[in-house]
């Protein structure tokens, strides 16, 4: 290569140093960008949800609130611990000091339902414990430290409170497959079938003969819960038509007796498990998704939760070439979370990023001598940091003036 040839290169080399506008590069967050597309599918308990994705937001010691990535597609559990289960079987878990995860060796999951789950071949497992005397369960239910499980050929069972891995029957159910859920509560089983129809048993409403005696509550129900209430506890129905009806008290334990007032366009509900009361309120799903809760009259909207600050911040603003420098970003959440955002799973944008090189470690390598801006973008929020590279050993007769090297082109050529 001539002489000529190599002026030019190295004119053009200096020009794109100091010029130097190149594209962004970055990825969204978890929440950045698509926190308004994702919706709560499921409530457990205070900050506790399954949404739309199969991620999850839950806590962590009863305070600190957290989100795991996922493909959870069912969750049974409260605040402080409970199951899921992922899309493709496979079993979750969390607890008061542990954030959900997948549970090795435990797959082939069909329901969950407190801290019993169902398998596909019809057994039923507490922990590492499977259930004695039960086969060919189809269907369970727990609440209120009771359990019921319901077999392919229709017997309801209720687990014996005084006789360990005993379990009475309560009665035979017709059509047992047309069955879609049960809620178990105190001492009594509720049946909701596909068509709408709710039929309860009660251990305590038996006729002479000693049988239990199925009442039916509603025809036209598309979902059902139990939660605690003084004087009798409630059975929550969801009707076909969107409004939300409570049972009543004593006698009129058996009908629909309230209305809950400022609930319409309602497909299911949700309590907070590990409370159990009435008076905490009554989590409602919309039709579009959204969710509301009921307490004291008022019905306040559940948002789903979103980035309302994010912070960054750099463990050298002023490297030399060669230097690497680490980023640390922070969500803060409109539910109080607050997140740390790896590097790469970050939307960082640079005005010169020519000047700093992502390493695969994380980390950002001084790769030229100038000024540049970084800017971490969340939803609508944003945080900036300014970066100045320079050399450990200055070129001689150089100048750097606002972040921009410049050489004496006479002397230099």
């Amino acid at each position: 290569m001539n002489v000529t040839w190599k002026r030019r290169l190295s004119t053009i080399a200096l020009g794109a140093l100091m010029m130097g506008a190149v594209p962004t590069f970055g990825h969204q967050t978890a929440f950045a960008d698509g926190a308004q597309q994702l919706q709560i599918k499921d409530i457990a308990g205070k900050n506790t949800y399954l949404m739309s994705d199969g991620s999850m937001w839950s806590m962590v010691d009863g305070n600190r609130t957290i989100y795991t990535k996922g493909s959870v597609e069912e969750i049974s559990g409260n605040t402080y611990e409970g199951l899921g289960i992922t899309r493709d079987g496979r079993l979750v878990e969390w607890d008061i000091g542990m954030k959900p995860h997948v549970v090795e060796g435990k797959s082939g999951i069909k329901q969950v339902s407190g801290p019993y789950r169902l398998q596909a071949d019809g057994t039923v497992w507490d922990g590492d414990s499977k259930l004695k005397n039960l086969s060919g369960i189809t269907l369970i239910g727990y609440g209120e430290q009771d359990f019921a499980a319901l077999t392919q050929s229709g017997e309801l069972l209720f687990k014996d409170p005084y006789k360990t891995d005993q379990y009475k029957k309560v009665g035979t159910v017709n059509n047992a497959a047309s069955v879609k859920s049960m809620a178990v509560h105190d001492d009594r089983v509720a049946l909701l079938y596909t068509g709408g129809e709710v039929v309860v048993y009660q251990m305590s409403n038996f006729d002479d003969n000693g049988r239990v005696i199925p009442v039916t509550i509603a025809t036209d129900a598309i979902h059902i819960s139990y939660v605690s209430a003084e004087p009798t506890d409630v059975l929550i129905v969801t009707r076909k038509d969107g409004t939300v009806w409570q049972t009543g008290e004593y006698s009129n334990r058996w009908k629909l007796t309230t209305q809950v007032q400022g609930l319409s366009n309602v497909v299911k509900t949700a309590v907070d498990a590990y409370k159990d009361d009435l008076a905490e309120g009554i989590y409602a799903q919309r039709t579009d998704g959204t969710w509301v809760i009921s307490k004291d009259g008022e019905v306040q909207p559940v948002e789903v939760p979103a980035v309302k600050a994010v912070s960054m911040s750099v463990s050298d603003k002023k490297p030399y070439v060669g230097d690497t420098v680490q980023v640390d970003i922070q969500e803060t959440y409109t539910n109080g979370a607050k997140l740390k955002v790896p590097l790469k799973e970050a939307q960082l944008e640079m005005d010169k990023p020519y000047l700093l090189k992502v390493q695969p470690d994380g980390k950002l390598k001084a790769a030229g001598v100038g000024e540049t801006k970084l800017t971490v973008t969340s939803g609508s929020v944003s945080s900036s940091v300014t970066v100045t590279v320079s050399l450990r050993d200055p070129l001689k007769y150089a100048k750097q003036v606002k972040g921009t090297v410049y050489l004496p082109a006479k002397t230099l050529f």
